[in-house]
């Protein structure tokens, strides 16, 4: 591959040999990445009429590949100017922006302004036949530097402004309008978001902070975590994976904006985020029970595993999130508090376990079966579970060390009624089902990771 001092003069060279040509000048510079070999510079002519030619520079610089017009693309972008962006076989790209000299000095001078910047203000003139243009070295990027605090009203209208195309995208979603969904996530969203990392970065800071062309050094500005978190923003075509990223944007969304409402004195609009993200959930469960109406589907969640896993708790977390219509049947409390009944071979639960399952199986959309439910014991209530709902059954095993759910039932409110040596005695290690596929749930998922992998999951069958 042609070095950086090849390249140079090699556009030095054709630039002299052509008398039309009276400077160049060397631009975007800045900065430097590994794996990029681009070189752009700005040939000043006096006729910029004759480069509309394509083949201007066919055979100048090496085997071309591609030619891009960027001036007959976005005509608005490049006035006065014929764009030619090449890519040669040897891995280079060369990029000559042919413009009268007027052009360059008002582009140079600051007169265009660039929103989220990816086009760089770096100069330095390397050729100037005439001595016409002034001194042109630029070698340090200033578009990139963010240096702004929101006042309170514009604070508040991004705020707003966020929540009412996060909304639109959620309608496109839910309508499985695949690019005006991914347009308003990755364009509409982003920008508001990209906005608020920003004020947050300048903030925390203290100081102007280089965010990089196109945002770039979010990565290397952002603590670990929230950046984390800002990559689960980006999802794939897949409508789950989409609503993952919805979840990451608006826990982000929080913790950004409550880091810059705090900084600048503002009280930050809980009421405004809370009212809607209770209106897209609510679009969202219209939408499921809708689809299982329409196909007369009833939906069976199952959640099993060893005392203290943290079944009860997501079972509550998803009756919460799908709402009316979802029904819980939880093996502790229809043994111990409804029977007050021991577990064990033949369990006496077992036949009205069975019937409420089948009351909830006529009567609700959503039936939530979670406990212990040791396989052999309860075998003949999957059976039946299997003759009620078929395949609209999902099942989740909560494979959680010992140790843990130790950890975890010391948080709870029967904590005094059992402890340690009881849960070694009914502990039961990696009781699988082999009627019904299971999902593993293990300790390194939190409860809203939990709740919303299963919430989606069964959304969207």
């Amino acid at each position: 591959m042609r070095t950086e001092n090849e390249i140079i003069k090699n556009v030095l060279d054709v630039a002299e040999a052509r008398d039309d040509v009276r400077a160049v000048i060397r631009t975007d510079m800045l900065p430097q990445r590994e794996y990029l070999y681009s070189y752009q510079f700005c040939f000043i002519v006096n006729d910029v009429s004759e480069y509309e030619d394509d083949e201007a520079f066919r055979t100048c610089f090496g085997d071309r590949i591609l030619l891009f017009r960027g001036d007959r693309n976005y005509p608005e972008m490049f006035q006065n100017t014929k764009a030619h962006l090449m890519v040669y076989r040897d891995g280079i790209t060369i990029v000559i922006n042919v413009m009268d000299s007027a052009t360059f000095l008002q582009k140079y001078n600051g007169d265009e302004t660039h929103d989220n910047v990816w086009i760089g203000e770096t100069y330095q003139k390397l050729l100037d036949k005439d001595n016409l243009l002034p001194e042109i070295e630029r070698l340090t990027e200033t578009q990139t530097i963010f240096a702004s605090a929101p006042e309170e009203r514009e604070f508040f209208g991004t705020c707003n402004e966020f929540w009412w195309v996060l909304k639109t995208f959620a309608e496109y979603t839910l309508r499985e309008e695949l690019p005006s969904a991914m347009f308003y996530l990755n364009v509409a969203v982003r920008d508001l978001l990209n906005r608020m990392v920003s004020w947050y970065l300048y903030l925390h800071d203290g100081e102007p902070v280089d965010v990089g062309i196109l945002n770039s050094r979010f990565e290397k500005l952002l603590e670990e975590d929230l950046f984390l978190l800002y990559k689960k923003t980006y999802p794939d075509a897949d409508y789950e994976h989409m609503w993952q990223a919805y979840t990451a944007v608006t826990e982000l969304w929080n913790r950004l904006g409550r880091t810059v409402a705090e900084k600048r004195g503002f009280s930050y609009p809980e009421e405004t985020e809370k009212n809607m993200l209770e209106f897209i959930r609510e679009m969202r469960r219209i939408k499921v029970n809708g689809r299982m109406r329409s196909t007369n589907e009833h939906k069976l969640i199952m959640l099993r595993g060893n005392s203290g896993s943290g079944k009860t708790t997501v079972a509550k977390g998803l009756q919460e999130r799908f709402g009316r219509g979802t029904m819980i049947l939880s093996q502790d409390m229809i043994r111990r508090e409804v029977l007050k009944e021991r577990d064990g071979i033949d369990p006496p639960a077992l036949p009205l376990i069975k019937q409420m399952l089948r009351y909830g199986r006529e009567n609700c959309e959503v039936v939530i079966l979670e406990g212990i439910f040791i396989a052999d014991w309860y075998r003949e209530l999957f059976e039946a579970a299997i003759e009620m709902y078929g395949s609209e059954i999902y099942a989740y095993y909560f494979d959680i060390p010992f140790e843990e759910t130790v950890r975890r039932h010391q948080t709870r409110s029967k904590a005094a009624e059992f402890g340690a040596t009881e849960m070694r005695e009914w502990w039961k290690e990696k009781d699988y089902l082999d009627l019904i596929k299971e999902t593993t749930i293990t300790e390194d998922k939190s409860k809203d990771a939990i709740i919303n992998e299963i919430y989606l999951r069964v959304c969207n069958g």
